[in-house]
């Protein structure tokens, strides 16, 4: 189980088998969430335009609503985050 120390000024490194495993860079984006009085658990907020960009082809034959774009684009973070 990965340790890391928090600093005199509130700062931790996130051990590197942790970062390789969420895979975390610089500049990324980390959501904490407590779950109970002594345990946190963080979430990487880390996808990219990049990562969903073509999902919406303005060549595609198929029209689809707001509500079927919204459903999918949950599909694909949920699938993407968990």
């Amino acid at each position: 189980m990965p340790i890391a120390t928090l600093t005199s000024k509130g700062r931790i490194t996130i051990p590197k088998d942790l970062r390789d495993s969420l895979n975390l860079q610089a500049g990324d984006k980390i959501q904490f969430t407590i779950k109970n009085d002594r345990g946190v658990s963080l979430k990487a907020s880390n996808t990219k335009i990049d990562d969903v960009s073509g999902m919406l082809n303005k060549n595609a034959t198929k029209s689809y609503t707001v509500k079927e774009m919204d459903e999918h684009l949950a599909k694909y973070f949920k699938e993407t985050w968990t």
